[in-house]
């Protein structure tokens, strides 16, 4: 969807080249852990987020939320060298304001220090750090 939405044609066919910015812009206010979308539990977390690309945004909320996004597929290959690209560059090069100051998203971490629960199947695969590594 977001390759349509970036490189689509009023023709109904995508373009080599992108035919518009896409602001993003995802509300955090309440979230959601455990077993989502349909029987998730509510968490506070009393963050926005936005950005002109749907990967870097996507990238932040997952740091934000304590997962580690290069161990997400879905968030990691968005970042990938394929044909009609969601992101031309690296998500190294993302650039993060936070609370008017510039940070780097490598040190994004959760905001009040506790990151989401994962649903079950995901435990242990794609949380920033594993109870191994504490």
């Amino acid at each position: 969807m977001q390759r349509i939405l970036r490189y689509g044609r009023a023709d109904g066919t995508l373009s080599d080249s992108p035919q518009r910015l896409v602001l993003t812009l995802t509300d955090a206010i309440v979230g959601g852990e455990g077993e989502g979308p349909l029987a998730n539990t509510p968490v506070p977390s009393s963050f926005v987020a936005g950005g002109m690309n749907p990967a870097a945004v996507e990238w932040v909320q997952a740091r934000l939320m304590g997962f580690d996004p290069a161990r997400i597929a879905l968030t990691r290959e968005a970042f990938g060298a394929f044909p009609y690209p969601l992101a031309g560059f690296p998500a190294s090069d993302i650039q993060v304001r936070q609370d008017g100051r510039d940070v780097p998203v490598e040190t994004l971490c959760p905001l009040d220090g506790r990151a989401f629960l994962p649903p079950s199947g995901w435990r242990g695969h794609c949380e920033l750090h594993t109870a191994a590594a504490r």
